[in-house]
């Protein structure tokens, strides 16, 4: 009996498991990355309208101004998650570079979102020089997001974060 017990013994301690490695093998993960959030690093509106939709420059009543006064917002489920700098003056044909508040970590990716671009008027209220409803899932790991059309188009520029 005592022979039993020690050759157990020995056999429990002394066979290494198949799932067992030794620091020389490398360790496999077979876990799948999935993507928690996403960053936004960087906005740019290429593409912008000459004229308001009712055919008027953009600041047609201030003197000296009729470019537009370009920003954009960036809205979820009726929170406002970004709302960009102002660049006065945007001549046409140029692209506006958006730059602040970046990285935007957004977590609701795979919802839809709405993206505004405004031209800003100091005394009456802002005018909507276009809209975007899109969900950044559609777009899973590209690194350039382009929304738009001839017209207007704004391109993000993504990162995305996978755990």
């Amino acid at each position: 009996m005592r022979y039993l017990i020690i050759l157990i013994t020995i056999l429990s301690f002394g066979c290494k498991s198949k799932r067992e490695t030794t620091d020389s093998e490398p360790r496999r993960e077979n876990k799948k990355k999935i993507v928690t959030s996403v960053l936004i690093t960087g906005i740019t509106i290429s593409t912008f309208p000459k004229y308001g939709k009712d055919g008027e420059a953009w600041d047609a009543y201030a003197p000296f101004a009729t470019n537009p006064d370009l920003f954009v917002t960036i809205d979820w489920n009726g929170n406002q998650l970004y709302k960009s700098e102002v660049h006065n003056e945007c001549e046409i044909g140029t692209s506006v570079v958006l730059s602040k508040n970046f990285p935007l970590i957004i977590k609701p990716f795979d919802q839809p979102m709405t993206l505004e671009v405004f031209d800003e008027d100091g005394i009456s209220s802002n005018d909507n020089v276009g809209y975007f409803v899109f969900k950044l899932m559609d777009y899973k790991g590209q690194e350039d997001i382009t929304l738009g059309n001839e017209t207007l188009k704004v391109v993000f520029t993504i990162e995305w974060v996978y755990q």
